[in-house]
């Protein structure tokens, strides 16, 4: 079938933006409910394409279960597709995020009734989109979906293509089930290993490499770094250490004057797995 390609005259895109807000298919931001965060950035807009990354065990995972918690505390629905877990584990490491050890006590808060997860392994976008669609159709409301993480999505389409160019074909793909939607779309990322090797081990672009074939469809790019993840032997107590509980959040965010950079600090406790607003309830 042939592409529809036609123009639109400035009228009749203010009629469809009327329309949309209407039939409750308004543009919304969604906050991280992690303050420092949502300071550094414009939060999680309807239709946009966000990539949490960094290297194994920095805390992405347990990043998005926070800011889960807290969006679902807000009654706002949650969708999280779980492709590293299963669900039962995926559900208990949230529990265990939210500072609980009983499951039948945490089922019985506001947030158990808004986080959502699938863990059908081997999804394609294709999948994803369906399935999102369904939910879509059944409710007019505002949510959020995650998706851990976007290394284990497959390529429906087939073809001789390296795995950076099936990469980058599948982040082009889920920026338009955002817009599909209407909804964020936030995808978990692993960083090359290219910050073992530099005295600096803070990530930077060019250790992203869904950014080589997708940088187009990524709006905002949220990296995570502790220093304590390269200094294993450091205890508290001891001198530095608190930089124990110290994680840095670069976020590189396009706007409409063009592209934003900032670096926020939150408090993060690896050890009972949860962040916490600022470091000025730190205490060593």
């Amino acid at each position: 079938m042939d592409k529809v390609i036609k123009f639109k005259t400035i009228r009749q895109i203010c009629e469809r933006d009327h329309d949309e807000v209407n039939a409750g298919k308004r543009p919304y931001v969604i906050k991280s409910g992690i303050d420092d965060l949502d300071v550094g950035m414009e939060g999680f807009k309807s239709g946009n394409l966000y990539v949490i990354a960094g290297r194994p065990a920095m805390g992405k995972t347990t990043l998005m279960y926070r800011m889960a918690l807290n969006m679902a505390a807000e009654k706002i629905p949650v969708y999280i597709f779980s492709e590293d877990l299963s669900e039962k584990q995926a559900a208990n490491n949230i529990i265990c995020c939210a500072g609980y050890d009983d499951k039948v006590d945490f089922a019985k808060r506001i947030e158990s009734e808004y986080i959502y997860i699938c863990d059908e392994p081997a999804l394609s976008v294709g999948d994803i989109k369906a399935l999102m669609l369904k939910v879509t159709d059944k409710k007019e409301s505002e949510g959020i979906v995650f998706i851990d993480y976007v290394q284990l999505l497959l390529d429906e389409n087939e073809g001789e293509l390296t795995r950076l160019e099936h990469e980058g074909r599948i982040v082009h793909s889920l920026k338009e089930v955002a817009a599909d939607i209407n909804m964020p779309v936030v995808v978990l990322s692993e960083l090359s290993r290219a910050p073992e090797h530099r005295w600096d081990h803070r990530p930077r672009n060019e250790d992203l490499c869904l950014l080589k074939y997708g940088s187009e469809a990524i709006d905002t790019v949220i990296y995570i770094y502790r220093d304590d993840y390269y200094d294993p032997d450091l205890k508290p107590g001891m001198i530095g250490a608190s930089r124990l509980y110290e994680t840095e959040l670069r976020i590189e965010e396009k706007r409409d004057d063009g592209q934003h950079s900032m670096i926020v600090k939150v408090w993060f406790d690896k050890e009972k797995g949860f962040f916490k607003n600022g470091l000025s309830e730190l205490s060593i």
